[in-house]
Order: structure tokens, then C-alpha cells, then sequence
């Protein structure tokens, strides 16, 4: 009853886009602050962002099958 408030599932909604804009910001300084390297040679943001964004899914995933 408390869950289906039109008011907290606003709250919700507005909590989760929050939440995002704040992974997909940390996730697009991150190769900036800390570039990772593979035998010399630096490896492309764009994999590394991608790569944190495949982690964030399938941890999703795992908690959605098991929750």
C-alpha cells in the first residue's frame, strides 16, 4: 500500500534517474582519472565505459533473478 503511493513511486523514479546520471557521469571521468593499460598501450574510453556499463547490467541481472 505504502509502495503503490503515487508520490513515493515519483520519489522512486526520481531516485533511480539520480542514480544514473551519477554512474553514467562516474563512468565517463573514470578513464580520465585512472586510464588502464594493457601492454603499453592505453585502451579506448569508449571500452572502458561500455565495459562498466555491461557490469552495472549483469549485476542488475543477477539481482533480478534472485531477488
Amino acid at each position: 500500500s505504502f509502495m503503490s503511493n503515487p508520490i513515493v513511486v515519483v520519489l522512486n523514479i526520481l531516485a533511480l534517474l539520480a542514480s544514473l546520471f551519477h554512474a553514467q557521469t562516474f563512468f565517463s571521468m573514470m578513464p580520465q582519472v585512472v586510464p588502464i593499460k594493457i601492454k603499453g598501450k592505453k585502451l579506448d574510453k569508449t571500452i572502458i565505459v561500455l565495459a562498466q556499463w555491461a557490469a552495472v547490467a549483469a549485476i542488475s541481472l543477477v539481482v533480478l533473478v534472485l531477488v
